[in-house]
């Protein structure tokens, strides 16, 4: 099978390999910037770089749940000990699911594509492993089969690909098949099966970012503004010494505010107090547009990475779903359907299971709005008090595993009977039928007498 593959990719036969996402930055760099600047400069400028660590954190922070749907289609979580667990517990040798998820964001923000490696023990996939996109080429066959072809480095390989898949006897170019590959992308403006990463849509402005940041320490490094100037009128090289020596050894080393006394004429005019020039300020302000631009690519609001003000909106809820909708919905949602998918399960499968993340330690509300949404939630026979005692992390007790409602409240089911009579509004009235026969007055007192009696 492998020889047969092999084949396709020979020099003889024609395949279509799609561009990396590397030639795409390699392009940008050569025209936005200059030699003094590499794409490892841009990528850790401090804008970028909190951009890029703050969704990959938030994202690879979030617990990754196995959900089962029953017959109403309500989902709850298999704790089971069974493959696929062990696998999102453990996803290989050398990560854990935290680390794991951190590769394949970052991998995804940076170079617009994460290539997840799938090892598998008969019909089982039983370890996940993170390639390095910048190896790694998508191929296409004239018969529109899809292949990936990885470059191999045995300084920086991490796994054993040989073990996994078949490979060549040198080992430099490793040809897999689509079926050991989960391959998610996003942004595909130029191929389908190619991602794009916010970076190259930010790279001018993270250039600038850098440049701006460049000049401002050459310019407090060898360039600065001096806090004053003296003028000595006639200067000579031997009295230019002493002024200089005299001035430096009265005011230097905290002896600042001291009074000035000098002969020869000398004048001093004071510059630290000139206030910021205009150049300064523009510069502030360019370096503030360039931020905010490299946080509108990667869809951030800017005060989440300290660029700008933070808003006066006083709802921490309100501000994570923001972050949530605008921000990590997508990839989150993404990684979902990948996993489900790549192991086998999900909605295309025979299997009523699927892998989730828990938005709960993203989605936090400050703790009197969470009080008083539960508070109504269990008062309104929504939930159950233990299942509102679990969200604050409470252990369950006796009697609260049932909702509840205040006894004047109807059931539904009620309604629906009183519904179904002819007249719903009617109101009956009870009559008591006395059987007595009187024969005259006098009877009917005695009778009425006699309950007041009792």
């Amino acid at each position: 099978m492998f020889n047969k593959i092999k084949k396709m990719f020979a020099s003889d036969v024609t395949s279509t390999s799609v561009s990396t996402n590397q030639s795409m930055f390699d392009r940008v760099i050569d025209t936005q910037t200059s030699s003094t600047i590499t794409h490892d400069e841009i990528v850790l400028s401090d804008v970028l770089f909190s951009c890029l660590t703050m969704i990959t954190n938030d994202i690879s922070k979030l617990p990754l749940n196995l959900i089962t749907s029953d017959s109403n289609n309500i989902q709850s979580v298999v704790n089971a000990g069974n493959e696929y667990n062990k696998v999102l517990n453990k996803p290989n040798e050398f990560q854990n699911i935290q680390q794991f998820l951190a590769s394949w964001v970052m991998s995804k923000l940076k170079t617009g594509n994460t290539y997840v490696l799938k090892n598998y023990v008969g019909n089982t996939v039983k370890s996940l492993y993170v390639l390095d996109a910048d190896r790694v080429t998508v191929a296409i066959t004239p018969s529109g089969e899809i292949f990936y072809k990885y470059r191999v480095d045995t300084s920086r390989n991490l796994v054993d690909l040989g073990s996994i898949v078949e490979t060549t006897e040198e080992k430099s170019t490793v040809i897999i098949p689509s079926r050991f590959i989960i391959h998610d992308r996003f942004n595909t403006l130029n191929h389908p099966l190619l991602g794009v990463s916010p970076i190259a849509a930010c790279m001018l402005a993270s250039t600038q970012n850098v440049r701006i940041q460049k000049f401002a320490d050459t310019f407090f490094k060898n360039n600065a503004r001096p806090g004053g100037i003296l003028v000595v009128p006639n200067l000579d090289e031997e009295t230019a010494k002493k002024v200089s020596n005299d001035w430096r050894t009265k005011f230097s080393n905290g002896g600042s505010g001291q009074v000035a006394v000098f002969g020869d004429d000398v004048k001093y005019t004071d510059l630290s107090n000139s206030g910021m020039s205009a150049l300064d300020a523009q510069l502030v302000e360019q370096f503030k547009m360039s931020a905010t631009s490299i946080c509108r690519t990667f869809h951030i609001a800017p005060f989440l990475v300290g660029v700008g003000d933070y808003p006066t909106v006083n709802n921490i809820e309100l501000l994570s779903q923001a972050y949530y909708s605008q921000t990590l919905q997508t990839l989150l949602e993404s990684i979902e359907l990948c996993l489900s998918e790549g192991l086998g399960i999900g909605r295309n499968s025979n299997t009523n299971l699927a892998v989730s993340f828990d938005l709960d330690a993203l989605l936090r509300m400050d703790t009197e709005t969470k009080i008083n949404t539960l508070t109504t939630a269990v008062g309104s026979g929504i939930v159950a008090p233990n299942e509102a005692r679990a969200k604050l992390n409470y252990k369950p007790v006796d009697g609260g595993d049932t909702p509840y409602l205040q006894q004047q409240n109807y059931s539904l089911s009620a309604l629906n009977k009183r519904d179904a009579q002819e007249d719903a509004f009617t109101t009956k009235t009870a009559t008591n039928t006395v059987n007595k026969n009187f024969n005259d007055d006098e009877d009917v007192t005695d009778y009425m007498l006699s309950f007041l009696r009792e």
